[in-house]
């Protein structure tokens, strides 16, 4: 899959990702990921994506616009283990209400329906965990046991059993939502 990127207004350019919108843009001074000790005109590429109420959110900081590319480019392993791991998480769940979206599916179109809805999410699964995880800032429990439920949970409709419009927003979310319900 490779990365094309377009010019944009607000930021240098844009890229959409799993029906995401990306925005990448150069900063100037210490960046919010990483510490820098060279004058404040040290260049680092800052990610955003902008949710579809229009509000933007940096997600993670990058020493140059290659790293920030190979970052935002999944392998064909990372769209792999994405699909099984929420696919296991499905099917290895304790009560059939756990995650009514999938329930939906599978009892209006049958079991090969939802394992293909389920494939089909794979870049989606795999962008939201970028998008919570924010590059070690936000969500950092396990890929497959802790996010994959967490998203089959909060970003599937557990009444139509399609994706929510909100998604993104929900990963972005993620950590602080946790920490709420923790509480």
């Amino acid at each position: 899959m490779k990365l094309t990127m377009t010019p944009y207004i607000m930021h240098d350019c844009t890229t959409e990702l799993a029906g995401v919108t990306f925005e990448i843009g150069p900063r100037r001074g210490v960046g919010r990921d990483t510490e820098r000790t060279t004058p404040k005109s040290a260049e680092f590429w800052t990610l955003f994506f902008r949710t579809s109420e229009g509000l933007a959110f940096a997600v993670a900081d990058f020493p140059s616009a290659e790293a920030l590319t190979d970052y935002l480019t999944p392998t064909q392993d990372h769209l792999m283990d994405a699909a099984m791991s929420v696919w296991e998480a499905f099917v290895v769940s304790e009560s059939d209400q756990e995650f009514p979206g999938l329930e939906v599916i599978r009892e209006q179109h049958g079991m090969a329906t939802a394992r293909e809805f389920v494939a089909n999410l794979a870049l989606t699964v795999h962008v939201g965990w970028l998008i919570a995880h924010q590059n070690g800032r936000g969500f950092d429990d396990a890929f497959d046991w802790q996010f994959c439920p967490w998203f089959l949970r909060n970003c599937i409709d557990p009444v139509l059993g399609t994706l929510r419009p909100d998604w993104a927003h929900r990963c972005y979310l993620m950590e602080e939502n946790e920490e709420e319900n923790e509480a």
